[in-house]
């Protein structure tokens, strides 16, 4: 007999507890070794990587990502989130708390008699004063608009750093896959976008056209999205690989169509960190080829470029993305140095670059182009943020040393051995990714997009990972 749906959601027993159909819902999920929180967050990812490709603002893409990251964050501190975080050392939550701690320091109002004092504000002072607005407390932020939008980014980047940290092997892995999916996604889109000049899929008002943007503004935050995915592709693949030729061509196919993809993308630093990525994978497969690996790189780079030469799209397209004095930026970089006088002590506030640079412009620079970054975010982030910012990469940069020396060696050796640990696996992966982030953080501004930002504490996320797992296994 089949059973009805009062059979279905009454007990069996009578004593048994009758089930809530969220219950239920949750014991399936269970099951399936998929929990709630891990929904949560896929959802967050999608919609930030989807909808924070764009300039930052207040508008629905910004309020549709902060109320799912908090959702997340308030999910993942019910789940213990917290616990996992304190079984990290020291420097490692430093550098995750300063996240958003920076710019919430930045937006507390100060009084009138210290702010009035702090460097680069002596004729914002003098204007407040004359228009009578000297008794007012004030924040360090000359822009605390555009640094509270920070602040709730930084909390959101805080959240999903922790969710991270609560996921399991088999959550990760899922996740990665999510994450590579939406890239894919991004891919398809770009390449219409590129075989239509930019004509179709236009998402943002100021958007990069004829070229594969994806779904993203700007083409360099596309680019280094692809890049960031290349280990993530490796550690889903790396035990799946035969060394048949089958799988060689397979492979050599794969890398090409990336290349050909980083190239379309017009990003002359996505495509070489891209190619240094991929040589740095394949060493580390292939360990017994790695000068051949080297050589046939060099080499195929050099074919590639001799043979699209020819092509007259690819020629232009070559011609454009190598003019080094097309956007300026080496002179961007120089204007914008004399700014670490006036602020680098307490810094101008995150999102504030812009004004602070326009009040300083020399005339014969102003032209009615906006320069809203400076392309080398570094830079910028030490201008906004002072001692606080060069504090927090000093943190940065311990912290990821002194990790690295607990995984790298004995994933060498595993690898070597045909085997490799899934956390330490995982833990190159975070590394690379983090490592792509900042070297492009050099030239080009990527982390301050939602949607780089996603991919960056994915990275930093499984990075430190290993700890919280050898922490809990001494406990």
């Amino acid at each position: 007999m089949k059973n009805t749906f009062r059979d279905r959601v009454t007990p069996v027993n009578p004593g048994q507890k009758l089930l809530t159909p969220k219950e239920r819902f949750s014991a399936r999920l269970s099951r399936e070794g998929i929990s709630f929180s891990f929904i949560v967050i896929c959802c967050f990812v999608i919609v930030s990587i989807i909808f924070g490709g764009g300039v930052g603002s207040l508008n629905f893409n910004f309020l549709l990502i902060s109320l799912t990251g908090l959702l997340m964050l308030l999910q993942t501190i019910k789940r213990g989130g917290l616990s996992k975080f304190q079984n990290l050392p020291l420097n490692v939550r430093i550098s995750i708390v300063l996240i958003p701690v920076i710019p919430l320091i930045q937006i507390i109002p100060l009084p009138p008699e210290f702010w009035q004092a702090l460097p680069g504000r002596h004729s914002i002072s003098n204007i407040l004063i004359d228009e009578g607005f000297g008794a007012y407390w004030l924040p360090i932020s000359l822009t605390p608009v555009d640094t509270a939008y920070s602040a709730i980014i930084g909390i959101i980047a805080f959240g999903l750093i922790l969710a991270i940290l609560k996921l399991s092997d088999k959550e990760i892995k899922w996740l990665a896959q999510l994450m590579c999916a939406l890239v894919t996604l991004s891919i398809i889109i770009g390449l219409v976008q590129f075989t239509t000049n930019g004509n179709v899929f236009v998402f943002y008002s100021m958007m990069h056209r004829g070229v594969v943007a994806g779904i993203f503004a700007n083409k360099n935050h596309m680019a280094i999205s692809l890049t960031a995915t290349l280990p993530i592709l490796w550690a889903l693949y790396q035990g799946r690989f035969n060394y048949s030729l089958a799988s060689y061509a397979l492979l050599g196919l794969s890398i090409s169509g990336i290349l050909a993809v980083l190239a379309a993308t017009d990003s002359r630093a996505g495509l070489a960190l891209g190619v240094i990525t991929i040589i740095i994978l394949m060493s580390l497969q292939f360990p017994k080829y790695r000068t051949t690996i080297y050589i046939s790189t060099c080499a195929l780079i050099l074919t590639i470029g001799i043979f699209a030469s020819q092509i007259p799209l690819i020629d232009k397209l070559s011609d454009k993305m190598f003019a080094s004095t097309e956007d300026m930026r080496g002179e961007f970089v120089k204007q914008s140095l004399p700014l670490l006088h006036d602020y680098i002590i307490t810094g101008a506030g995150i999102g504030s670059f812009s004004q602070v640079y326009a009040a300083t412009e020399k005339l014969e620079d102003v032209s009615f182009q906006l320069l809203n970054h400076v392309h080398s975010d570094i830079l910028e982030f030490i201008i906004e943020t002072g001692i606080l910012g060069i504090f927090s990469y000093a943190v940065w940069i311990i912290t990821v040393l002194s990790l690295s020396r607990l995984f790298l060696k004995p994933l060498r050796e595993n690898l070597r051995n045909g085997s490799s640990v899934i956390a330490e696996k995982w833990a190159f992966v975070g590394l690379i990714i983090v490592l792509v982030f900042v070297a492009h953080s050099v030239v080009d501004y990527p982390l301050r997009r939602v949607s780089c930002l996603t991919f960056f504490c994915f990275g930093f996320g499984i990075f430190v990972r290993p700890i919280v797992a050898r922490a809990q296994q001494l406990h």
